[in-house]
């Protein structure tokens, strides 16, 4: 059995609440439907620049954040600190903390995660500047180009710094990275992602078209419910017409509740098991029970201008 996403979630919905598509309402989006339907005609020539484009923008991103990964492992026992009285003095780094630095990797699970967390422990209190730059870097990166992996740096985050703090920390980067990654879709890779995903895209683009009058929850709702992968709402949101100020906002406020699990889950890193602690049936059911009330007025809203509408 597939598994249901936020689209089949928002028409269950409405679904329930009696809302119904007014026949207005219903040939346009057959319409838009139709229109966005049509077969991807693929030039070749323009998908090969295109993609060298991407390939060109991620390995210039690649080698900068790897340059910079690098130089945390430089710093050495000549490592240079503000010293008191306003010049420089050296900060002693023992040979085992430049080896654990040196031998640093992307964790895979929450063990690895633990590992990377004492491995940077002694190191961020030196260079506490150093470690957020490293995180800030590391974590646009991965979300500008989809890649998986944002939630260790959310609970990491959440592991070095106040609950406040890392959670304006992560809910910035997931904002920003999100808006790249829209920009990439939207000037490089919209023909590229359409090619492969027709029918999601031609789904989200009628559910946008159906929610123009009140975009910014839906995109809350999106973003709140766990069910549509973000990394898919980033990629077609521009094929799908939705504004940027809409997708940046839904996104900066959407996200803050993911932040806060994830956040909360750091104060405890040494407790977790698995990244499935961190969505437990309660916590499922408070963002769903969000993502609803979220959506709830959109949906009386339509119902009232409907029956408004058959009044008259």
């Amino acid at each position: 059995m597939p598994q249901p996403d936020a689209l089949d979630a928002l028409d269950l919905v409405e679904q329930g609440l009696g809302a119904r598509n007014s026949p207005l309402e219903q040939q346009s989006a057959h319409h838009h439907q139709q229109h966005s339907s049509k077969s991807v005609k693929i030039d070749r020539f323009l998908w090969l620049r295109r993609i060298f484009l991407l390939a060109l923008i991620f390995t210039a991103s690649l080698s900068m954040l790897v340059a910079l990964l690098f130089s945390l492992a430089r710093v050495n026992s000549t490592s240079l600190g503000r010293g008191g009285g306003g010049g420089w003095e050296f900060i002693e780094i023992s040979r085992e903390q430049q080896q654990q630095l040196l031998n640093l990797r992307f964790p895979r699970n929450i063990d690895e995660l633990r590992s990377l967390r004492e491995a940077l422990g002694n190191y961020q209190q030196q260079h506490r500047q150093l470690i957020k730059l490293g995180i800030i870097c590391l974590y646009l990166f991965l979300q500008a180009f989809m890649l998986p992996g944002s939630i260790f740096l959310n609970i990491l985050a959440g592991s070095f710094y106040s609950f406040f703090e890392a959670l304006f920390l992560v809910t910035v980067l997931a904002t920003l990275g999100s808006s790249l990654c829209y920009m990439l879709s939207r000037f490089i890779l919209k023909d590229i992602v359409y090619y492969y995903f027709p029918e999601r895209c031609d789904r989200l683009a009628k559910e946008v078209h159906s929610h123009r009058h009140n975009l910014l929850n839906y995109v809350l709702f999106l973003r709140i419910t766990p069910l549509l992968p973000n990394w898919f709402i980033n990629v077609a949101s521009p094929l799908a017409a939705v504004p940027f100020r809409e997708f940046f906002l839904g996104t900066f406020v959407g996200v803050i509740p993911a932040g806060v699990v994830a956040v909360k889950a750091g104060r405890i890193l040494s407790q977790l098991n698995s990244l499935n602690d961190l969505y437990d049936s309660r916590t499922l059911a408070a963002l769903f029970f969000l993502a609803f009330l979220v959506i709830l007025p959109v949906v009386f809203k339509r119902r009232e201008l409907r029956n408004a509408a058959k009044a008259t």
